[in-house]
């Protein structure tokens, strides 16, 4: 991913297509980046909640609170 986005992957490639104004590559580049954040980070946030053990009180009918008496 960091060579897709990030280290001038994605920064090159819209420099370049504001050089040739094309400004059609420009908006879908735009409109890109910020969809592939949204998704990559939906799809971290799953990947936590599976990995990481459940507090929360209606799964086991015990509070948070419980947990450290």
């Amino acid at each position: 991913m960091i060579g897709i986005v990030g280290a001038g992957g994605a920064g090159l490639t819209l420099a370049d297509a504001f050089g040739r104004y094309d400004y059609n590559v420009t908006l879908a580049i735009t409109i890109v980046i910020p969809g592939a954040i949204l998704v990559s980070g939906a799809i971290n946030e799953r990947i936590r909640k599976m990995l990481r053990p459940s507090l929360d009180t209606t799964a086991n009918g015990y509070s948070n609170a419980d947990h450290f008496s």
